[in-house]
């Protein structure tokens, strides 16, 4: 609101007048304002404007970045504004609906990750996929750049059949001293089917040579 020195203010269950101390007013309780230009000599005080002023709502930080994009209670059901990302905090669940996200460039996330990250959290973390989702890591960075990485441990589960998420990490500029991993955590846990890991052997067989046992390709099953 754009209000002088000019102005007074009251509150509509009040009787009196407040002047305007400057170009804001501040620490009001909510309820509805009444705001006019004050009388001055000869000229009368101005109609009265009405504002609303709401309850204050304090906005929670959840520790989970997506991108450049802190997770808090003002974007949780629309992280990006595209409508293909989510956040339950209750749960600490990330939903991911045919999502691209690209890791931010180095940032402080704490006094000692200080990377880039596609998705990072502070703590324990699960990522529902639906569609197909792609996270990679941020190009020519300093530190290290990841796809993923969680301070604590990973669930990742699909939430159809044809759901997929590919995840790899970035570039760094400091070749000998940066990780540029798909995804870190402290523990992982992906739910497969059995069709996507007797996929994920074909897969590792027909484009690495590689044989696996399966329980050692579940996660090539679950992130592609």
């Amino acid at each position: 609101i754009n209000v002088t020195t000019a102005m007074e203010y009251q509150k509509d269950d009040a009787s009196d007048w407040t002047d305007v101390g400057g170009t804001t007013i501040t620490s009001l309780s909510a309820g509805t304002y009444h705001i006019r230009v004050k009388a001055s000599g000869k000229v009368l005080a101005s109609e009265n404007k009405d504002v609303v002023v709401a309850d204050y709502v304090p906005v929670i930080h959840y520790g989970v970045w997506v991108g450049t994009t802190q997770i808090t209670s003002a974007n949780a059901g629309n992280v990006l504004g595209d409508s293909k990302i989510s956040y339950a905090p209750s749960t600490k669940t990330l939903t991911l609906n045919n999502a691209t996200i690209t890791g931010a460039g180095n940032r402080v996330y704490t006094n000692t990750i200080k990377d880039a990250c596609g998705i990072y959290s502070k703590h324990d973390l699960t990522i529902m996929v639906r569609g197909e989702n792609t996270i990679t890591g941020a190009e020519n960075q300093q530190y290290g750049s990841y796809g993923i990485f969680v301070s604590g441990r990973l669930n990742i589960y699909a939430d159809t059949d044809n759901a997929k998420l590919t995840v790899k990490g970035g570039k760094s500029t400091n070749s000998s001293n940066a990780w540029v991993a798909g995804i870190y955590a402290n523990g992982i846990t992906v739910n497969v089917s059995d069709d996507e890991i007797l996929a994920a052997m074909r897969l590792l067989g027909r484009t690495q040579g590689v044989f696996g046992e399966p329980a050692g390709v579940t996660g090539t099953a679950g992130v592609k």
